[in-house]
């Protein structure tokens, strides 16, 4: 549109079929059987980046997906009560900052999604969402980073719920020894909360609790 200002458009669409024998058991499979698994998935993505002013880039964008999965047991679909069939949507927004400031830059945003998908003839959501914000500078020959995340994620299936929330960071220091050596260290912790269908459906656990990470690096 202009120097300071761009929007667009982006879609993505992809076709996977996987063969395989089957002799789990299950459904009343039989090691004889021929499976064929479809997997179809489409999105469209709409954003906009923009300057509000000097020195401040952001970007706003918003995504919409779908993606099926099918199961074919010689030639024939199983039923959505068996797990033949898997359908999702899903829409986001995200919205990222980066500021020139103090001689640095200093980063912030907020993402949120809503997803739902039907299996097992029952439907699932899943609802996230996260801010975030960080800052990373040099003074002379040290590079200095800080990062804050925090994420509250909700699932539900019928009139059972599982929450969770977390707050994520990272720090790191590099240090110029010289033109051809450099010092590093970080200290960070991650988080993932237990995905809908992990948690609901056949061989699903509602009591699985989030995965927590923490890692220490020096280079």
């Amino acid at each position: 549109i202009s120097t300071d200002a761009a929007i667009g458009v982006s879609m993505t669409g992809i076709r996977s079929e996987t063969q395989f024998d089957s002799g789990f058991g299950a459904f009343g499979d039989k090691p004889t059987d021929r499976h064929l698994f479809i997997t179809e998935s489409s999105d469209i993505t709409l954003f906009g980046r923009f300057r509000p002013t000097a020195g401040w880039s952001s970007r706003l964008s918003g995504t919409s997906s779908d993606i099926r999965y099918r199961d074919l047991r010689n030639g024939n679909e199983l039923s959505i009560f068996s797990g033949g069939r898997i359908e999702g949507q899903q829409e986001s927004l995200r919205w990222d900052n980066t500021v020139a400031a103090g001689g640095g830059n200093a980063i912030f945003g907020a993402e949120s999604s809503n997803a739902r998908f039907d299996a097992y003839g029952s439907r699932h959501r899943r609802e996230a969402d996260a801010v975030f914000a960080g800052y990373s500078t040099r003074i002379e020959r040290l590079d200095l980073q800080a990062n804050l995340r925090r994420d509250e994620i909700a699932g539900r299936s019928g009139t059972r719920s599982v929450s969770s929330q977390a707050t994520t960071w990272l720090t790191g220091a590099g240090f110029m020894l010289s033109e051809a050596w450099r010092i590093t260290a970080s200290v960070s912790t991650a988080f993932r909360a237990p995905a809908t269908g992990e948690l609901y459906g056949w061989g699903g656990n509602p009591n699985l609790d989030p995965e927590s990470h923490r890692s220490t690096e020096a280079g």
